[in-house]
């Protein structure tokens, strides 16, 4: 979970900047699950298909409640672009929500819980004040 303290030093840190920021933890937002209900439809996995949006969510809430709840206000008044997190490993989705593209880094081993297609790395590209994420897929059958 995101305490009180790293939000205040998350503040405090971007409060004069006007520079992008992303970042990177573990557990998805609640808000994930505001647009897996958008978007979703009853489809599973839920295919993310707005302009811009990949990948797919197969998993969906449970823990992310554990998230600090002022975490999201904080992440967009710090100019937050994008946010990188893990936790569900059968999920790849990448899609805006909000001003900030949340995106599921790509599961790099096959223990515990996966889809064996959905198995790589997540390249993130930093360029003129914007950024570009792409999924790297290492799929073998009988992984």
């Amino acid at each position: 979970s995101i305490a009180d303290d790293q939000c205040a030093w998350y503040r405090d840190l971007m409060a004069d900047r006007d520079i992008p920021s992303y970042v990177f933890f573990h557990v998805p937002p609640h808000q994930v699950d505001a647009v897996y209900d958008r978007y979703n439809s009853g489809r599973k996995p839920f295919v993310c298909d707005q302009p811009g949006d990949f990948g797919e969510i197969n998993d969906i809430g449970g823990d992310h409640a554990c998230l600090n709840p002022d975490f999201w206000e904080t992440a967009k008044a710090a100019n937050c672009r994008g946010m990188f997190v893990g936790h569900d490993h059968r999920n790849n989705g990448s899609f805006m929500h909000d001003g900030i593209r949340i995106t599921f880094g790509l599961k790099t081993g096959s223990h515990v819980s996966h889809k064996s297609d959905l198995l790589g790395g997540t390249l993130i590209r930093l360029k003129d004040g914007g950024f570009s994420v792409e999924h790297i897929y290492d799929y073998a059958p009988g992984k």
